[in-house]
Parts: C-alpha cells; sequence; structure tokens
C-alpha cells in the first residue's frame, strides 16, 4: 500500500503540479533540488565530498570509463564495479538497494543502483509522462520488447492499475508474436526497428500508445509504425544514465529537466547539436554528475507549441560514433552527420528500403542498399555521396558497395551509419 501511495504521489507531482511559467522559474528550481543534492548526496561521497560546495565546471567530466573507475565512490553502499557486477546479473537486492544492469543495446551493459524510494519515483514520473489521457484513472496493459528486463520496470505495476509484460528481444522476436497478440496492450514500449517489424507483422493488436526506445527513430519506420496504428510515434530516452527524455503530447521530444541537469556540450552550434552532460539531482543512491552522453542531440529551432520551458529536440541525431569524418585536403577532418547520410543516400536511391554505410578510415566508406536497387540509383548514390563529401571541404573517400545484411539479433541496437575509428 505504501509503495502504491509513492508512486501517486510523484504520478500527481509530475503530471499537475509541477509546471513552470518560464525558463527561468525552471532554472530557479534546478538550482534548489542542486542544492539539496549536493548538501544530502554529495558531501556524503568520498569522491565528491571535497568539490561539494564547488561550481559544477569543477567538477570532472564523467563517462563510462570513469565510472567504472570510480564506481565504489559514486554510491552510498561503497560496492566495487567488480562487486556489483555478479549481482547485476542477478538483479540483486543489498540492502535496500536493487543492482540492476541497461538492456545494453549499444553492446555495452551499463550497472545501475537505485532504492525503493527512486523506483517508486522513476514510476509515478515516468507513468505520469508516458500514459495516455485519463492516466492512472484507466486500467493499462503495458509490453515492454526489450533486451533485459528490470525491477525498475515492474515498479509500475504497484501503482495498481497496470498490468505489466516483459517480451525478452534475447529470445528472438517471432516467438513473442502470438504473445504480444494476446497481451493486445495499450501501450507498446519497444527499439524502433522492433515496431516497425511488428507493424508489418499485422498482429492485430491496437495500442493506444506506441514508445520508441534504446535507438534512432528513423523517419520511414516512424511512418509505417503510425501508418499500422493510426497514431504518431512517441519516443522515451532511456538508459542507465536515467530517465532523460519523452515526447509531449504534440510529438516533440523534451529533456526531462524537472529530473536532471543537462549541461549542452556543443559539437556544431550551426546544426545546433551538442553531447549532453548529464547530472541527475534526483537520485539518491548512485550520483550521476557531468556524465557525457555519447549521443548527439539536435536542438529544436522554434519553440513546441506545448509552451513547456524544458528543452525541445529536433531529434537525436545518433551517436557520435555515428558521425563520419573525411580527410580535408588541409590538416583535419570533414564530418557528416548520420541525418545527412542517410538523406543523401536514400534520395539518390529511392527503391532502397534500407541501408548500411560503415567508415573503416577516412578515406574508405562501404555502403549496402536493402531491395532491387537498379544500377543507375547505385551510380548516383556514389555520385551524391561524393559531391557531399567535396560540399565539406573533403577528400573523395573511396566508396565499395557490399551486400545488405538484415538484422537478425533484435536484442542489439539497429544503427545504419557506423564510423570505425577514433577521432580527435
Amino acid at each position: 500500500m505504501f509503495a502504491r501511495l509513492s508512486i501517486l504521489r510523484h504520478f500527481i507531482a509530475a503530471r499537475w503540479l509541477r509546471r513552470f511559467a518560464g525558463r527561468a522559474a525552471l532554472e530557479a528550481w534546478q538550482r534548489r533540488r542542486m542544492q539539496d543534492f549536493r548538501r544530502e548526496v554529495l558531501a556524503h561521497l568520498p569522491l565528491y565530498r571535497p568539490l561539494a560546495l564547488a561550481p559544477l565546471k569543477d567538477f570532472p567530466i564523467a563517462d563510462k570509463a570513469f565510472v567504472r573507475h570510480h564506481f565504489a565512490g559514486l554510491n552510498r553502499l561503497g560496492i566495487s564495479h567488480d562487486e556489483a557486477l555478479p549481482l547485476a546479473r542477478q538483479g540483486a537486492e543489498v540492502a535496500g538497494v536493487t543492482i540492476g544492469m541497461s538492456s545494453g543495446t549499444s553492446g555495452n551493459r551499463g550497472i545501475f543502483l537505485v532504492d525503493a524510494a527512486e523506483r517508486q519515483r522513476w514510476a509515478g514520473t515516468i507513468l505520469a509522462k508516458a500514459l495516455p489521457p485519463g492516466g492512472l484513472a484507466r486500467r493499462h496493459r503495458i509490453a515492454l520488447v526489450l533486451a533485459a528486463n528490470s525491477r525498475l520496470y515492474t515498479t509500475t505495476s504497484q501503482s495498481g492499475r497496470i498490468v505489466f509484460d516483459f517480451f525478452d528481444l534475447t529470445q528472438g522476436l517471432d516467438c513473442h508474436l502470438a504473445g504480444l497478440a494476446a497481451f493486445d496492450p495499450t501501450v507498446l514500449v519497444a527499439p524502433a526497428h522492433v515496431l516497425a517489424y511488428l507493424a508489418r507483422a499485422g498482429l492485430g493488436i491496437a495500442p493506444e500508445r506506441v514508445f520508441s526506445v534504446a535507438e534512432v527513430l528513423d523517419p520511414a519506420e516512424a511512418a509505417v509504425i503510425a501508418q499500422a496504428w493510426g497514431g504518431p510515434v512517441h519516443q522515451i530516452y532511456q538508459c542507465t544514465e536515467g530517465f532523460l527524455g519523452i515526447t509531449c503530447a504534440h510529438g516533440t521530444l523534451h529533456l526531462n529537466e524537472d529530473c536532471v541537469l543537462v549541461e549542452k556540450e556543443w559539437i556544431d552550434r550551426g546544426r545546433r547539436a551538442f553531447n549532453p552532460l548529464i547530472t541527475d539531482f534526483s537520485r539518491r543512491t548512485q550520483a550521476m554528475v557531468r556524465y557525457r552522453m555519447n549521443d548527439v542531440l539536435i536542438e529544436r529551432a522554434v519553440p513546441c507549441p506545448c509552451g513547456s520551458p524544458l528543452t525541445a529536440l529536433e531529434r537525436i541525431e545518433g551517436r557520435r560514433d555515428d558521425i563520419l569524418a573525411f580527410s580535408k585536403a588541409e590538416d583535419g577532418l570533414a564530418l557528416m552527420f548520420p541525418d545527412d547520410v542517410r538523406a543523401t543516400i536514400l534520395d539518390a536511391a529511392p527503391a532502397a528500403s534500407d541501408f548500411q554505410a560503415v567508415q573503416p578510415d577516412p578515406g574508405h566508406l562501404a555502403v549496402a542498399l536493402a531491395g532491387d536497387v537498379p544500377p543507375d540509383q547505385i551510380s548516383a548514390v556514389r555520385a551524391a555521396l561524393c559531391h557531399a563529401v567535396r560540399r565539406l571541404g573533403a577528400d573523395e573517400p573511396e566508396i565499395a558497395f557490399t551486400a545488405y545484411q538484415p538484422p537478425t539479433d533484435h536484442a542489439l541496437k539497429l544503427r545504419r551509419v557506423r564510423r570505425g575509428f577514433g577521432l580527435p
């Protein structure tokens, strides 16, 4: 009963009470929450205690390697990464703290620690922002089609209004089709390419709200999904680092800045492209401070019609590793963003139903086109890519066309554009 009341309290706060008159009001809220976070959390962690009152810019920037190395100093249990790993694989609980793992769709599973209060806050917040109109006044069947389950997800069922079912992608996808049809979810959550697969499968389900998670939502896939279920595809930006964003009623993805502080590390201001540095001031068990996400976010050029002061995104472009880099005549590299790669290839080859582009080094690019693509369109792709690279002031790469390999392991994140080497 206590868990149910706690979830309801957070649901009400996120759905109706946490409203901001403008950006200034939001930033004042963040400052108050950060003061609490510094006093209640950072001042008690050995790693951050000396910096607890310092300006945020003085804190080290964290990434996966930093978190792994300093893991014991980032959580209130003082448990190391090596100690947490076997416990996370079991989904164990230690001193009231759940130790879990992310789905690992990008190939590297992260470990997170949350206690019961944090799980209930997360459940109330995500239900408030994700459920269709009517919210918890109605019963909902939520289907999660993901590569890993978590006690975070199952906490939503403690609200008393949610029936939850998990469909494990590591077991394959076709084996779940009959079960999904029988469950008939009102809310369906899955990676974008899985949603497109299910949309084409004709299961006879009619979810009221469909959420794409864990990978970039391709416009062509979004159209297939929307046509199948008669509504826009929503997105949830959720990962090991926290519940970072969700779409509003207008379909615009907003960062959850009522829960996290986001610093923008600009990659290309002209494109409004940035890497987010995340500080989650709502977490108490494991600190996430100035964590550099590998994702490339494109800020929306104009305000969202919903009027929210939360940062609005045009899209999630992909990962830094999805940005291609070509040698310039002078020193340096010219960057080509994944959305430009997609548009260049598919505009030149309308017969292609999908594509893959892999860059092993700055001078070479391998392209695979799905479907029966005529030779003249293949030549057009080569010419269009070379023209786009020249326009960036870079040297034309050698382009090889390879056989398209459709995704077979749906538990892995689908990445159509990949760079196989590091950037300076």
